[in-house]
């Protein structure tokens, strides 16, 4: 009786050590899909870990096969091991997976095709080929308050066709109190291997206890009046400057394209003509006071009253000046818009806006509006939102710039 008692708990016990590795498998993939699902089902992303959720899954969504394929064989395990439960919840789980990864590719195949442009399901999970792959120089272009604000120029290689280059000044994201001028690197090669010079540049950046809407916006244009002013020594034509950023540094550049000599927008050193040819920008706030408002990110909002000093009711003086959409007017330079349709940062809404308003007024636009698109879109290379707002930016340079 005993030996029988003792070989039945040793029986039991090899049974649980072989389901222990099942049971901490599943739980670790059920939270993993649990959150990829909560990032694409969410309607508002009001912190940071839900915002980083919502991100990741419409921007890495073909990665998303990953957990959906585990999910598949966790479903086939359970079944065999006698998990009815385990995989009924693998398999629901696995399918909602699935159909998160399938719907917005499709949409973004069909919106794909509706611009002429062809998806790689290759370059989706590539980097740039040819170009610079690291700045040729950096050097200080002004020093502002004893502060060295300074340009990454990544330069072709070879001379250029007609004597003279492209040049885009970017202009870094981060809701205008972090980020920095080396974020887009793949971007900035691959600009450089269509011949295109660019400059990455610093701004000073908002702190809780110093605003920077008087700042920021300024130094900018001390960036295109500097790059103006040393066209000859980069090799570039001073008229085909194009200034572009994303997200905070798309609000900048739209800025300091549509002020171009008006003082209420000052710049924050001793500079020249900061004119520039056109504007490429990626989900830019363009009405502060609906982007705080609306935003369906409490960090964005936090960001914005940080950046400015306060409220849309404390300080309203500053949300108008500081909002592109105050300086629509005839004869603006042209403006490609690039956003994201599922955007929880910066309202899709802001995009279709400020595209009436430059028609309105005669001013050309091309406005992209990229369906089950996030924020921070761009951040992977290779991905399909990328690949469609690529081809957007090139045709739209030679239309504007040829």
């Amino acid at each position: 009786m005993i030996t029988l008692m003792t070989m039945d708990i040793t029986m039991q016990s090899t049974r649980a050590r072989r389901r222990w590795p099942f049971g901490v498998a599943a739980a670790v993939w059920i939270v993993v899909a649990a959150a990829a699902l909560l990032g694409l089902v969410l309607p508002a992303a009001p912190g940071p870990v839900l915002l980083g959720l919502a991100i990741s899954a419409y921007s890495f969504n073909l990665y998303l096969l990953v957990p959906a394929l585990t999910g598949g064989l966790l479903a086939w395990w359970a079944r065999r091991v006698g998990r009815r439960r385990w995989a009924g919840v693998a398999g629901i789980l696995t399918v909602l997976l699935m159909l998160g990864v399938a719907v917005p590719s499709w949409q973004l195949w069909h919106s794909a095709a509706a611009h002429n442009v062809p998806l790689s399901l290759t370059a989706y999970f590539s980097g740039p080929s040819g170009g610079a792959s690291a700045p040729a120089t950096t050097e200080t272009y002004a020093t502002v308050d004893g502060v060295e604000l300074k340009a990454d120029v990544w330069q072709p290689t070879g001379r250029p066709a007609g004597g003279s280059r492209t040049a885009m000044i970017y202009v870094f994201g981060g809701g205008w109190v972090s980020g920095d001028r080396a974020q887009m690197p793949a971007y900035f090669q691959w600009l450089t291997s269509r011949g295109v010079t660019v400059f990455a540049v610093d701004y000073r950046l908002a702190t809780p206890t110093r605003p920077a809407w008087d700042k920021a916006p300024g130094d900018v244009k001390c960036a295109v009046g500097w790059v103006r002013a040393n066209a000859t020594r980069h090799g570039i034509d001073p008229h085909r400057i194009v200034l572009g950023g994303n997200s905070a540094g798309a609000n900048l550049a739209m800025l300091v394209a549509y002020t171009a000599g008006d003082t209420r927008v000052p710049a924050t050193c001793p500079t020249g003509d900061t004119s520039v040819r056109a504007v490429v920008e990626f989900y830019g706030p363009t009405d502060l006071i609906t982007t705080h408002r609306d935003t369906g990110s409490t960090d964005a909002r936090r960001m914005v009253e940080t950046y400015l000093g306060g409220t849309p009711a404390t300080v309203p003086e500053r949300y108008r000046r500081n909002s592109p959409v105050t300086y629509v007017r005839p004869g603006l330079p042209p403006t490609l818009i690039l956003q994201g349709g599922r955007d929880s940062v910066v309202p899709a809404a802001q995009a279709t806006d400020l595209a009436d308003r430059l028609t309105a007024v005669g001013v050309p636009n091309e406005l992209v509006m990229l369906p089950a698109t996030e924020h921070s879109f761009d951040g992977l290379y290779g991905g399909f939102a990328t690949q469609v707002s690529r081809s957007a930016i090139t045709r739209f340079l030679d239309r504007h710039l040829a």
